[in-house]
């Protein structure tokens, strides 16, 4: 899996870098095979002006099924990158149960909460 790692308007340092491909890495360990590239980009989105305005963007290439983008904001570059590894972790690995399960020809149904096969 290849992982970039950039920043716009906003200083990237090193701890923050180590912590953004640790994070990412941990996060998408057990699709390794699956997901091709990962970009993770953080932008300060008011500048000096403060405020909630740390966006986290990683967008992820999954080799069965395209593309997956997601964004977070939050007060600082470590939060919004936590939240935003949780939600590409969920999205890949939605993104996968769908392609396998239409690969078998199954459907997923949800009644009432509860997730049912239908064939």
């Amino acid at each position: 899996m290849n992982l970039e790692i950039r920043a716009n308007g906003m200083k990237m340092t090193e701890g923050l870098r180590a912590h953004a491909e640790e994070r990412v890495r941990h996060a998408l360990l057990r699709f390794r095979e699956q997901v091709t590239w990962v970009r993770v980009q953080f932008t300060d989105i008011n500048g000096p002006r403060g405020g909630v305005d740390i966006r986290c963007k990683i967008e992820a290439k999954v080799q069965t099924g395209g593309g997956i983008v997601v964004h977070e904001t939050r007060e600082t570059p470590f939060s919004a990158l936590a939240d935003a590894t949780d939600a590409v972790r969920h999205s890949v690995a939605r993104r996968l149960a769908r392609f396998r399960d239409h690969r078998r020809g199954r459907r997923q149904i949800r009644l009432r909460g509860e997730l049912l096969d239908q064939v």
